[in-house]
């Protein structure tokens, strides 16, 4: 048996520079929005981050995903490569105001800190792109260890 793998030894030299980041927050919009704007808002949201990561000089997006929970409603959306591959999943819900959004980036090549950076960065720019504000509630910090 040749082709067993040994899980007690050092990791791969390619995995010691995978870092990764995840934040939890409420996002609320001014007035009721619907089902196709939460989709687009996802979407932007996962590529922006994924461009930004890249512009850090990212080797490679290992996946980076965002959970979207609302009354009646959720949403699952991820990309691993490329940015232009956002992949939305969930169930749609009637017109809601407030969004309760896990993100998690797992990238390669680049530290934590600018993972954070793009990450957090981009949430921002995309909320204030959708005339949305972030709830003022203290963000949990997703701990991957």
């Amino acid at each position: 048996m040749s082709n067993l793998i040994n899980l007690t030894s050092a990791p791969h030299p390619d995995h010691e520079s995978i870092n990764s980041y995840g934040i939890k927050c409420t996002v609320v919009a001014k007035g009721k929005m619907g089902p196709a704007i939460i989709r687009k808002f996802a979407t932007d949201l996962i590529k922006s981050i994924s461009a930004e990561c890249v512009r850090f000089e990212a080797i490679d997006i290992g996946h980076i995903k965002a959970y979207i929970e609302y009354k009646g409603g959720f949403l699952y959306a991820d990309t691993v490569g490329e940015q232009q591959d956002v992949v939305i999943k969930g169930k749609d819900a009637a017109m809601v105001s407030e969004l309760t959004i896990t993100l998690n980036s797992v990238i390669v090549g680049i530290s934590e800190k600018a993972i954070k950076e793009a990450t957090d960065g981009m949430l921002e720019s995309t909320i204030k792109s959708f005339g949305f504000t972030r709830k003022a509630i203290p963000n949990i910090k997703v701990n991957h260890e």
